[in-house]
């Protein structure tokens, strides 16, 4: 399980399979590490996290997820061996919510990875006055659904069009 420490510092995290990863902000020297986590995942797990096929990341989308300003958007990437294996990002909506996603390679998926950077991007949001986490979710996705059900205080769900909206609130 991942330790209260501040959101720059690098956080040990035991996976349920004794595995050891390190958690830690994204960075700009991330770009090379996040395009070759990506292209390691799933079809599945891509479609999950992007409703649809996405086999690369544009340019584009490389600047924008690995260049945050700790305020507004945060992310943070989980690494074993100097290779992402997760990652879990917020985008402030507002003063008091913001949605935010996750994705997990598929080997890590199931350790407990989900949960260590759940907890820790709530607690980064809590301090910044954040109180609320909405995401949008395949319905198909229960191990994302569980996460927020485990985590939130009240959580909120609304299929429409094949999308579940969650809402959850993370107290204060």
């Amino acid at each position: 399980m991942v330790t209260s420490q501040s959101r720059f510092e690098q956080i040990p995290c035991t996976l349920r399979d004794g595995r050891k990863v390190t958690i830690r902000p994204i960075s700009r020297s991330d770009a090379d590490r996040l395009v070759a986590f990506h292209e390691s995942l799933s079809d599945r797990t891509i479609y999950q996290r992007f409703f649809a096929a996405h086999p690369h990341l544009t340019e584009k989308e490389v600047e924008r997820f690995t260049q945050v300003d700790h305020d507004l958007r945060e992310a943070y990437v989980a690494v074993l061996n100097d290779e992402i294996v997760a990652v879990g990002r917020l985008e402030r909506i507002d003063d008091a919510s913001a949605e935010v996603a996750f994705v997990i390679r598929d080997e890590f998926q199931n350790q407990g990875l989900g949960s260590a950077l759940f907890s820790l991007l709530a607690e980064t949001a809590r301090k910044q006055g954040v109180y609320k986490f909405v995401a949008e979710v395949l319905p198909q996705n229960r191990a994302m659904i569980r996460l927020f059900e485990v985590f939130g205080e009240s959580v909120k769900k609304d299929t429409e069009d094949g999308v579940t909206h969650i809402e959850v609130s993370l107290g204060r």
